[in-house]
């Protein structure tokens, strides 16, 4: 799958796939055809027959979302090709006609080369997906043309954020700040750095976001009417609607002492002059809502059962504005409060659907904020069950867990690492990704590059190592 655009120089062609050949590359196996916006290879997949309506086939300057796939395992065998979720033709014939022959990937491809007689063109490429296994033609249907957003991954998870230092996603897109000319105004660090409790006793990386006064300001106003963070979640519009109306939103969360009576966690309206938030918490009785449409009362005071300030929770809210009653519940620790919604909550694409970004932690309106540290963030596709939210439990040093694999996708690599001493060396073996750092709480970055197992010295500078997901 690619969101690809070509532009106005080279040949009548552009190669996109070699499968073969990589010492001394020849000719490509994949090509795009100029003159009619079509995909394929003359011997063995035919360029002609595309529609010629538009966006039925890919021209030049224009983007599209080109799709295809392959079974060399089916009867008859095929390699299929769609153009914004519109399919050309998938019959296959010559050498492409068999099992391991010239549209089956080894481990390694070459991607818009042609060493052959430069049957290439300029192109621009705004992102890539291969998947294991094949889609129907309803799912390629579905995936539709680019977008802005990038190709929607084939898990319901579709960011996450586990704040080692950065905004940047583990999965996803990377947060931003409301106002980026405000960002030494947030901590990053383990939580004993920030003098907070860790979570299950062991510490871990957050990121803290500050309560100000609302007299505090600057030459462009009041602070506290530009804090929060932006959050680009990648869900597609759901639900029917033009917004997010069905969507997951899992938090591991900690309250801290400075602040309001309240705090806003969620803006979906008036980003260009942030007002009034849309979900928050509220100190006195560790609830969430917002009083015009989704009630705080009612929450159990049990131990975790609601969320105090200086206690870590996992925080979970599922919406679904498109079902009958529609509904948005809040969860604590798997612990359910309730789920009605009302007023300018409870329709269609209205208060708690989500446009594709949104604001967290921020309230322009009367300063109803408080300040948080935050362990782990992730947004999903679709809702989960009151059994499903139950199962995720509460906080964890270890971040939130993946969903369950869809059926025929490959599950999420399980990180563990294991270290053996071997005379001067170490040698660790995991799966994952490895990481290391010069210090037991980081910063961890990649290790490029290395393969499982790997030798290391054991003498010399300390370094430590972790494997992540």
């Amino acid at each position: 799958i690619m969101d690809l655009y070509w532009g106005e120089n080279g040949s009548g062609f552009g190669s996109i796939l070699q499968t073969h050949d990589f010492d001394n590359p020849t000719d490509g196996d994949l090509f795009w055809r100029a003159s009619d916006g079509s995909y394929g290879k003359g011997c063995c997949s035919s360029y002609d027959g595309i529609s010629q309506e538009p966006g039925h086939n890919h021209r030049r300057g224009e983007w599209a979302r080109v799709v295809f796939v392959a079974d060399l395992a089916s009867t008859p065998r095929k390699l299929a090709k769609y153009v914004n979720g519109h399919k050309h033709r998938e019959d296959v014939m010559g050498d492409g006609n068999a099992l391991d022959s010239r549209f089956a990937l080894p481990p390694e491809v070459f991607l818009f080369g042609d060493g052959d007689d430069n049957e290439r063109s300029e192109v621009y490429v705004n992102s890539i997906q291969i998947r294991a296994g094949t889609l129907t033609d309803e799912e390629v249907a579905a995936l539709g043309g680019p977008s802005a957003d990038g190709i929607p991954l084939p898990i319901p998870l579709k960011g996450e954020w586990n704040f080692e230092g950065s905004l940047a996603a583990t999965l996803g897109n990377d947060l931003g700040y409301i106002d980026a000319g405000l960002a030494s105004r947030y901590r990053f660090g383990t939580t004993t750095q920030l003098g907070i409790p860790g979570i299950g006793g062991r510490e871990v990386s957050v990121l803290h976001i500050p309560h100000v006064d609302t007299g505090e300001a600057d030459a462009r106003g009041p602070i506290f009417k530009r804090l929060g963070l932006r959050a680009r979640h990648g869900i597609p519009p759901n639900g029917g609607g033009q917004k997010v109306n069905q969507w997951t939103w899992i938090m591991d969360l900690y309250w801290g002492e400075n602040g309001s009576g309240f705090g806003s966690i969620l803006q979906t309206h008036d980003f260009d002059n942030p007002t009034d938030g849309d979900l928050f918490w509220r100190a006195s009785d560790g609830s969430y809502g917002k009083g015009c449409c989704s009630s705080y009362d009612g929450i159990s005071q049990e131990p975790g059962h609601n969320h105090r300030r200086g206690e870590w929770a996992r925080v979970v809210f599922v919406a679904d504005l498109a079902s009958t009653p529609r509904k948005l519940a809040k969860y604590v620790n798997g612990h359910k409060h309730r789920e009605d919604v009302m007023g300018d909550g409870n329709a269609l694409d209205s208060r708690f659907a989500l446009p594709p970004e949104v604001f967290l932690f921020g309230d322009g309106d009367d300063n109803e904020r408080s300040e948080a540290y935050l362990a782990a963030m992730q947004f999903r596709e679709g809702t989960l069950t009151d059994e499903e939210v139950a199962a995720l439990g509460g906080p964890s040093p270890y971040g939130i867990p993946w969903p369950a694999p869809a059926a025929r996708r490959a599950p999420p690599v399980t990180p563990t690492i294991a270290v053996a001493r071997s005379g001067t060396n170490v040698v660790l073996t995991w799966t994952g990704v490895l990481q290391s750092a010069d210090r037991v709480e980081g910063p961890y970055t990649d290790v490029g590059g290395a393969t499982s197992p790997l030798t290391v010295p054991a003498t010399g500078a300390a370094k430590f190592y972790r494997a992540r997901r």
